[in-house]
């Protein structure tokens, strides 16, 4: 039997996070991305986790998140997932497993927010980050004008 690895049960850790679909590439469609951003919403709203960044490509998603008390990395991923996959109709869209790694110190959390930033432009989406609207680069632009993040500066 698997044991989940000790970090992630860590309270109050920040994470960097990648989550992959199975097989489609779901998250290029407008109702879809809503679902996943409503979701990640909820457990904001509920003060589950602080979003510091975010991007939704179209076969994977990467996040860095801030767990607080109230839950565990694998429940906040496992509800996240079962609640998408749940308004997609119930079909197992995700690959089951996840990557996470535990955020260190300010310069680690910066460099995973560059990376999560530029995914867009590497995948030859966009031009500039700040283009994509399914990623929190355009929050950190402009000062967090649309309140979808937990904004860190």
């Amino acid at each position: 039997m698997k044991s989940t690895p000790t970090n992630r049960t860590l309270p109050e850790s920040t994470f960097f996070i990648t989550t992959n679909l199975a097989r489609e590439k779901l998250f290029t469609n407008e109702k879809t991305l809503q679902i996943i951003w409503k979701t990640l919403d909820f457990y904001r709203k509920r003060a589950d986790i602080l979003l510091f960044g975010f991007v939704f490509m179209p076969d994977h998603t990467h996040m860095l998140v801030k767990i607080n008390e109230s839950i565990t990395l694998p429940r906040f991923m496992n509800g996240m997932k079962a609640y998408v996959a749940n308004q997609l109709g119930g079909r197992s869209i995700w690959q089951k497993s996840y990557w996470s790694e535990l955020i260190t110190d300010d310069h680690h959390f910066i460099e995973k927010l560059k990376y999560i930033h530029s995914n867009p432009v590497r995948a030859g989406i966009v031009e500039t980050q700040t283009d994509f609207i399914w990623s929190s680069a355009s929050d950190y632009e402009n000062g967090n004008a649309n309140k979808r993040i937990d904004y860190f500066s």
